[in-house]
C-alpha cells in the first residue's frame, strides 16, 4: 500500500511539475495579455496542488497551501486590475507580491518554515520566471521603483538572516527576498545580467535542497538529524558560504552578474551623457548627474550585501 501510495504519488509529481513548465511556456512565448495571464495561473495552479501534495499532514502544511493560493490570487487580480484600468503600478504591484519582493514579503518566511524542500525548491526557481517576464515585457516602469524594492529588499534580508536562528528554511526565505529584489531591479536596467544573476542563484537552490531531500532531513527535528552527519554539514557549510557571495565561489559570480549589469547600466549612461554635451558644443559639470548617482547606488549596495555576507559567516560558524 505504501508503495503504491509512493509511486502515485512520484507519478503525480511528475504531472505537476509538467503542468508548471508548460505555464512558464505559455507565459514566455504568450503574443497577448490573455495567453500570458493563462500561463500564469496554469503555473499557479501546478504549484498548488504541488505543495499540498508533497506536505507533512501533522504539521498543517495544506493550510499553507490554501495561504499560498490566496496570496497568489491577490496578486493576478492587482496584475488583472492595473491591465484593464490601464495603471501599470497596480500591476507591478500584483507581481511584487507573487514573487515575494519587498515590501510584500512576510508571506515568504511564513510558508518557507512549513514547507518540504522541494517545494521550497519550485517556489524559489521557476515559479519566479513568468513574472519576470512579464515586467520586463508588460510593464514600463521607472527606476526608482525598482531601486526601493532593491534597498528595502536588501535591508529586510540582511535582518532576516541575522535573526533566522540557524533554521535553513528561513536562511532561504530571506535569502529569496534579498535576491529576487535584486533581480527585481537588474531586469530594468540590464535583463542579460538578470537572467544569468537568476539562474546561478536557481542552480545553488537547487543544489542545496537536493542534498536535504537525498538525505531526507525534516524541518521539524532539523538539527538533531543533521548532527551526525558529518558530510551533509559540510554540504550546508558550504552551501552557505555560497550564498554569502564571498570569492571564488559561485555567490560571488552571480554578484559579479549583478555588478555587471549595473556597470552595463552606467555606461549607456555615461555615454548617452557625452552625447548631449557634444551636441551642445560644451562640457560642464562632468561627470554628471546620474552617473554619480548610479556609483552611489553600486555603492549602496555593496553595504548592504556586506552586512548580509556577515550574517550568512554567523551561520557558517554555528553550524
Amino acid at each position: 500500500m505504501n508503495l503504491s501510495w509512493f509511486n502515485l504519488k512520484r507519478v503525480s509529481n511528475v504531472f505537476l511539475i509538467v503542468i508548471i513548465i508548460l505555464g512558464n511556456f505559455l507565459t514566455i512565448s504568450g503574443s497577448n495579455l490573455f495567453i500570458i495571464y493563462l500561463g500564469m495561473e496554469i503555473n499557479m495552479f501546478g504549484i498548488i496542488p504541488f505543495i499540498i501534495l508533497n506536505s507533512n499532514y501533522n504539521i498543517g502544511k495544506i493550510n499553507v497551501g490554501i495561504y499560498y493560493f490566496l496570496v497568489q490570487v491577490f496578486g493576478s487580480i492587482l496584475f488583472l486590475w492595473g491591465a484593464l484600468i490601464n495603471i501599470s503600478l497596480l500591476g507591478i504591484i500584483g507581481f511584487a507580491i507573487k514573487m515575494g519582493v519587498s515590501p510584500f514579503f512576510l508571506w515568504v518566511p511564513s510558508i518557507f518554515k512549513r514547507l518540504d524542500w522541494f517545494s521550497i525548491i519550485i517556489i524559489s526557481t521557476i515559479q519566479k520566471i513568468p513574472s519576470f517576464v512579464v515586467l520586463r515585457e508588460v510593464f514600463d516602469f521607472q527606476n526608482n521603483i525598482g531601486l526601493l524594492v532593491c534597498f528595502s529588499g536588501l535591508s529586510v534580508a540582511a535582518v532576516g538572516i541575522h535573526y533566522s536562528n540557524n533554521n535553513i528554511k528561513l536562511v532561504l526565505a530571506w535569502s529569496s527576498v534579498g535576491n529576487m529584489s535584486l533581480t527585481f531591479y537588474l531586469i530594468m536596467v540590464n535583463s542579460q545580467a538578470a537572467i544569468m544573476y537568476f539562474f546561478s542563484y536557481c542552480s545553488v537552490v537547487i543544489i542545496i535542497g537536493l542534498i536535504l531531500i537525498k538525505n531526507t532531513i525534516e524541518s521539524t527535528n532539523f538539527w538533531s538529524e543533521v548532527s551526525g552527519k558529518s558530510d551533509l554539514l559540510q554540504s550546508l557549510a558550504l552551501g552557505i558560504l555560497i550564498f554569502s557571495g564571498l570569492p571564488p565561489l559561485l555567490g560571488f559570480q552571480w554578484k559579479l552578474h549583478f555588478f555587471s549589469g549595473l556597470n552595463i547600466n552606467e555606461n549607456e549612461i555615461m555615454n548617452n551623457q557625452i552625447e548631449i554635451l557634444d551636441y551642445n558644443h560644451y562640457m560642464v559639470d562632468y561627470p554628471s548627474y546620474e552617473v554619480l548617482m548610479s556609483w552611489s547606488i553600486s555603492l549602496l549596495i555593496s553595504v548592504l550585501l556586506i552586512i548580509q555576507v556577515i550574517g550568512y559567516i554567523k551561520i557558517f560558524i554555528n553550524l
